[in-house]
C-alpha cells in the first residue's frame, strides 16, 4: 500500500510557517500549516483550494465585486492557528476591528504566506 501513493503528486505545506502582522497597531501572528485545509473544511464546510480559485478568478473578472468571504475566513483561521485570540468565528473577530478595511489591507500578505507555505512534490515530466 505504501508504494501505491508514491507516484501521486500532491501539495505539502511546510510545518508552521509564521509571520507577524500589524493589525490596527496590534502585533498578530498568522500561521500556515498542513492542518489548515482540513480546519477550513471543518469550520466552513468548504474546500479552501476551490474557494481561493474562485476568489482569484472573481478578482480578475470584477475586482470591485469579488466575494471577500474566503479571504476573511482564511485570515481568521491563520491568525487562530498562530495562537491569536480572534474569537470563535470570523464574524466575531471582524466586529472587533475598528476599520473594516483592515482585513483587506492584509490580503496580499496573507495570500503570499499561503503560497509560500506550499510546495509540490511532483516532478515535471519531460516530453
Amino acid at each position: 500500500m505504501g508504494d501505491s501513493f508514491a507516484a501521486v503528486p500532491f501539495v505539502l505545506l511546510e510545518d508552521n510557517m509564521k509571520k507577524t502582522f500589524d493589525v490596527e497597531g496590534r502585533q498578530m501572528t498568522a500561521a500556515c500549516n498542513g492542518l489548515l485545509p482540513k480546519l477550513y473544511r471543518f469550520n466552513f464546510g468548504r474546500d479552501i483550494m476551490m474557494d481561493l480559485k474562485k476568489f482569484h478568478d472573481g478578482a480578475k473578472k470584477d475586482p470591485e465585486n469579488v466575494d471577500m468571504t474566503p479571504l476573511e475566513n482564511l485570515t481568521w483561521l491563520m491568525f487562530k492557528e498562530g495562537g491569536e485570540d480572534v474569537g470563535e468565528t470570523p464574524d466575531e473577530w471582524l466586529r472587533t476591528l475598528e476599520d473594516p478595511a483592515s482585513v483587506y489591507i492584509l490580503s496580499q500578505d496573507m495570500l503570499a504566506l499561503w503560497q509560500q507555505s506550499q510546495r509540490t512534490t511532483a516532478t515535471p515530466k519531460k516530453k
